[in-house]
């Protein structure tokens, strides 16, 4: 495996990168990755809030609601609702 890593110049954002080998089972890998992270507290991806593909933690999820309670702005962050008004699909 081989590291990349990079930054935003100004922003204190740092990037982490991973070049695996072919036949490394990539999936397994970042699950494992993902895994240690979350045993040493780490929350991610950090830049961009959780995005789409992780869910968010109750608190920020609360914070996303009050702050945008017709779910307009980004819905289905956090693994959050997509409808407006954050019904249930």
């Amino acid at each position: 495996m081989h590291k990349l890593y990079y930054g935003h110049f100004m922003c204190y954002v740092f990037h982490q990168d991973y070049i695996v080998k072919k036949g490394v089972d990539a999936h397994a890998l970042k699950e494992q990755m993902l895994e240690l992270l979350h045993e040493r507290g780490a929350q991610y991806p950090a830049e961009h809030n959780v995005g789409h593909l992780y869910k968010a933690p109750e608190t920020l999820t609360r914070f996303y609601r009050e702050n945008d309670p017709t779910n307009s702005m980004n819905p289905g962050i956090g693994k959050t609702s997509k409808q407006k008004f954050w019904k249930e699909s």
